[in-house]
This record gives structure tokens, C-alpha cells and sequence, in this order.
């Protein structure tokens, strides 16, 4: 799709404007895999997924300049967030466990 919402669409990851510096994952494991792989050819700073992740996936990965977030809540990471998720990233801040 070239649009949803208003809001333009990006048919992969190479063609993301380069002033996006991060990315949230959220698909099956064959398809994290190779998402990931076209991550590193953009230098995104920072990966965040919650489904399809491994060890051997997650050992691929650059080391430098990179926050990889996994088994978390990723409507935490939505700006302003309000409810539910504004009160989980509440209680994750609260505590010390929030992702950096």
C-alpha cells in the first residue's frame, strides 16, 4: 500500500527516508530474519521487535550505536502514550526496568 491513514508507506526498509533512525519489527521469524538483515544495510540506530526473535538473530546484529528491545511492550516506545500502555511504561520507569 502507498498509504494508510494518511500516512505514507514504504515498500522496504531501504527506501525509508534518512532521517528515520529506528524500527519496530513485529513479524513472523523467517521474515524478522531478513527485515534485519536489510536494517543493517540502512544503519538504523536502534531495533525494536517483539515477535520473532533468537539468539542467533540477535548475535547478527551490530554492536555499535545499537538498542535492540525485545520481549517488551512496544506501544510503550509510541511518543505521548496514554492508558494501559502509558501506565505499563509508567510502572517499567518506576522500577528501573524501562529499555534504554
Amino acid at each position: 500500500m502507498d498509504e494508510y491513514e494518511g500516512v505514507k508507506c514504504y515498500k522496504n526498509i531501504a527506501s525509508l527516508p534518512d532521517n528515520v533512525t529506528g524500527i519496530v519489527i513485529n513479524t513472523k521469524p523467517e521474515t524478522t530474519k531478513s527485515l534485519l538483515e536489510e536494517v543493517k544495510t540502512k544503519a538504523l540506530k536502534t531495533y525494536g521487535y517483539s515477535r520473532g526473535h533468537d539468539k542467533e538473530t540477535i548475535s547478527n546484529l551490530p554492536e555499535n550505536d545499537t538498542n535492540i528491545i525485545t520481549k517488551e511492550c512496544i506501544m510503550m516506545f509510541a511518543g505521548e502514550v496514554k492508558g494501559i500502555h502509558g501506565f505499563h511504561k509508567w510502572l517499567k520507569k518506576s522500577f528501573g526496568t524501562f529499555p534504554k
